[in-house]
């Protein structure tokens, strides 16, 4: 009888894990102007939705599918009337020019509210300044942090099948569907720096006849994978 496989502490774990690694690397691959994870992460906001709601039939598509280069939302909902703007830029510009760019809201027959996903972990001050409505909008912000508390308000049955979403479309090592382990995600980032580490230092003799292994110090290191400390203390924390 399946009785351990599926606690909701763990499958929580790895859906939160999951979606804070996916944000951060998106985040981080679009300053380097590489933007398919940006991209990706529309269908996966969309998925993601649907199952929530799932109840409500509330029929999220990416707007590609309906239009090419559709204003300002990047998900919709016409069953809900919500658009969605799935964004890296977690500022109040993002919000000020998605609004610039959608209609008003007299002109507008397919959504009546406007949310924003945020690739962040938590909603900076400045974000949680903008109130609902909005130029005439009700509007709904969302973090990692929002999003997770949706989620671990559901039932374990409707909890596992966001999980089962989530590890189908977020792929990293150790699903917890089958074993959870945090920790292997966190060493795997962690011997990779040191893997760097190794290949930025040569081994030679120092001056007392010690060997010299390392040239640049743990702090420098530290500051050269900032992105990735960032991660593995993010990690720790969930």
């Amino acid at each position: 009888m399946e009785r351990m496989e599926y606690l909701p502490e763990k499958m929580l774990e790895s859906i939160t894990s999951r979606i804070i690694i996916f944000f951060s690397t998106n985040r981080t691959l679009s300053k380097e102007n590489r933007n398919n994870g940006t991209v990706s992460a529309e269908d996966f906001v969309a998925g993601l939705f649907n199952i929530l709601h799932e109840e409500e039939g509330p029929g999220y598509v990416n707007t590609n599918t309906i239009k090419k280069n559709y204003p300002g939302i990047d998900v919709l909902s016409i069953a809900k009337k919500q658009g969605i703007q799935v964004t890296v830029d977690a500022t109040t510009k993002k919000i000020k020019s998605t609004f610039d760019a959608i209609p008003s809201p007299e002109d507008n027959r397919d959504y009546a509210e406007v949310f924003f996903v945020f690739q962040i972990s938590d909603l900076p001050e400045s974000l949680k300044k903008i109130k609902s409505p909005y130029r005439g909008y009700k509007v709904k912000l969302f973090s990692a942090a929002e999003i997770l508390r949706e989620v671990a308000a559901l039932d374990p049955a409707h909890l596992k099948k966001v999980c089962e979403y989530v590890e189908r479309n977020i792929v990293t090592p150790s699903a917890v569907t089958v074993n959870i382990d945090v920790d292997a995600e966190v060493f795997s980032i962690l011997f990779n720096s040191l893997n760097d580490f190794l290949k930025d230092s040569s081994v030679g003799d120092s001056p007392e006849g010690e060997e010299v292994i390392y040239k640049t110090s743990p702090s420098e290191k530290k500051e050269k994978y900032t992105k990735d400390w960032v991660l593995l203390q993010q990690l720790y924390k969930d």
